[in-house]
């Protein structure tokens, strides 16, 4: 059996667990994306430079043009294709965030590299639905290969090394062609070995934010870069190195423990297979860190890294406290974790409060130190879950049960993917900020985009629509009251800050512009079906940003 066979085995047992009428979920998507219009036009107007503000607009007519074409003419190849079931494509959404982000993080700066780098995001989001579209209605192999092999992956080291030649040379065109094929690579590669894990939207999303960051990964080799932007490169970027790394190995060691599962009496020589291919699978996740992740921050750092991290974490009295609180937090998820054993909604919102609490005293008190600590989190928590796909003794199995508290309707693909979108959603308008111009300008309020809108605002509209709700939005469980109570408590929340956080700036247009983006986020998160988690943070952030 190969690795898809045994993963879709993975798909159709989810699928058992987490069985939804699709009418129960499935949102008209013209909801979101009028939402997304509105998100759109808010950042277009707010543009003091016309050109990017009509740039913005013609990627969102191409992506809204798009989606409705696919929609209608019901391509044959998306049915092919093993998206996220119950979901809208979300592709307008997913394809327009990037652009956005970039488009309001990059308000009001006038530089000649910036603009360049804002017209090669807008050309990128531009060029993907259309290519997207076309392999589509040309019937490519969109999902990848029919037989992926190790071969396969590792043409993305010339690709990666044209990125790098053309920002040493300054070829713009090498730059672009170099991107699109980048973010084919991520694209096909995802919807190959996740199946059933992503939207259209999502997949579109998280590829051109890898693309992105590899093309910045690739001028910070001639270029130079900051210490902690160097760590956020290597630790997101390692795991795809790790996952070419490992990939000969969890191929066939994903088969076999399959098959030690499905049996009733495994044989000894397979129990003996597995435990070696289990040590050399953990043989090339150490060959990638230390001969290549290590050697590649050292560079970037001019330093070793595990001293210079260490020495980063105990340099203030004020970092150790907020350590040692976060681990406290961390040993007291575990334990309900331990404790609970099974998916509920009480617990994933348990989560999202968790959160709350470790990023909100890292924002006021070591926003540094609270960047690298995401970062280095996401690496683990990518690396585990490398670990429970895989089923690696001795603690896949162990990973496995334990991850299954996050999981809901949307967790029914290969990958289990709410945790890792948690954390995202909350580190991503930390991670965008500090990198952005505004950071030297004191604090913006966008900054707690993450904790306003998922761990204040989701919250607060779970528990509310559960108790009291009782009109519903068309075609959705999500209820008017719950946004209601998003909204409300997300303003009270924005007061607190504003009292907890003496360095936060007013907002230029006052309490009305907060209100006019706390509602059109609230809005979003009833209507969309895609994860909430990764696109209602920056969805907010894009937007406190601009107004």
């Amino acid at each position: 059996m190969s690795f898809l066979d045994s993963s879709w085995v993975k798909v159709q047992e989810i699928d058992n667990m987490f069985s939804v009428k699709k009418s129960e979920v499935l949102s008209p998507q013209w909801l979101e994306s009028v939402v997304t219009a509105a998100g759109v036009l808010t950042i277009a107007l707010s543009e003091a430079d016309e050109l990017i503000g009509a740039m913005l607009t013609t990627v969102f007519l191409v992506g809204f043009l798009i989606q409705e074409m696919a929609k209608e003419r019901e391509v044959p190849l998306f049915r092919k294709i093993h998206f996220r079931p119950h979901s809208n494509s979300g592709l307008l959404l997913g394809n327009l965030l990037t652009p956005m982000v970039t488009a309001s993080a990059l308000l009001r700066v006038d530089a000649p590299q910036v603009n360049q780098y804002v017209a090669a995001v807008l050309f990128l989001c531009a060029v993907v639905p259309v290519a997207v579209l076309l392999c589509a209605v040309k019937n490519f192999r969109l999902s990848g290969v029919s037989k992926q092999r190790f071969a396969h992956q590792l043409w993305v080291i010339p690709v990666f090394g044209l990125l790098v030649w053309s920002s040493w040379s300054e070829h713009q065109l090498l730059s672009l062609v170099a991107l699109a094929v980048t973010a084919y690579f991520f694209l096909t590669r995802l919807l190959y070995f996740l199946p059933k894990s992503f939207t259209l939207g999502e997949v579109v999303l998280i590829s051109e934010a890898l693309t992105l960051l590899t093309l910045q990964a690739a001028f910070s080799l001639t270029e130079g870069v900051g210490s902690l932007l160097a760590c956020l490169q290597v630790l997101v970027l390692g795991c795809v190195v790790i996952a070419i790394a490992i990939y000969p190995v969890a191929t066939r060691l994903q088969t076999l423990s399959h098959g030690q599962r499905t049996s009733c009496k495994p044989s000894k020589q397979a129990n003996i297979a597995y435990l070696k291919l289990s040590a050399y699978f953990y043989l090339c996740l150490a060959a990638a860190v230390v001969l290549v992740l290590l050697p590649w921050l050292g560079y970037l750092l001019g330093r070793g890294p595990l001293r210079w991290g260490i020495l980063f974490v105990i340099a203030t009295k004020t970092r150790i406290l907020l350590f040692c609180l976060w681990v406290l937090l961390v040993m007291g998820a575990v334990g309900v974790v331990t404790l609970w054993g099974s998916s509920s909604t009480v617990v994933r919102k348990y989560f999202h409060l968790l959160a709350v609490c470790i990023y909100v005293p890292g924002i006021l008190y070591d926003v540094h130190l609270l960047h690298l600590a995401s970062a280095g989190t996401l690496f683990i928590f990518i690396v585990l879950e490398f670990l429970r796909i895989f089923r690696v003794w001795p603690i896949g199995d162990i990973l496995h049960d334990a991850f299954q508290v996050f999981t809901d309707a949307q967790d029914c693909g290969v990958a289990i993917l709410t945790h890792i979108y948690l954390l995202l959603g909350m580190a991503l308008p930390v991670w965008l900020y500090m990198e952005s111009p505004h950071s030297q300008f004191g604090t913006s309020l966008a900054i707690y985009s993450g904790v306003l809108s998922l761990g204040v605002g989701d919250t607060a509209a779970s528990v509310v629509g559960s108790l009291y709700g009782k009109i519903r939005w068309p075609g959705s469980k999500k209820t008017v009251e719950g946004t209601c109570a998003a909204i409300l408590s997300q303003l009270l929340a924005c007061r607190l800050l504003f009292y907890l956080d003496p360095s936060l700036s007013a907002h230029p247009l006052g309490w009305s512009g907060v209100l006019w983006v706390v509602s059109l986020t609230s809005v979003l998160e009833a209507v969309t079906t895609q994860i909430d988690n990764l696109v209602l943070p920056l969805f907010m952030y894009s937007l406190l940003l601009s107004l």
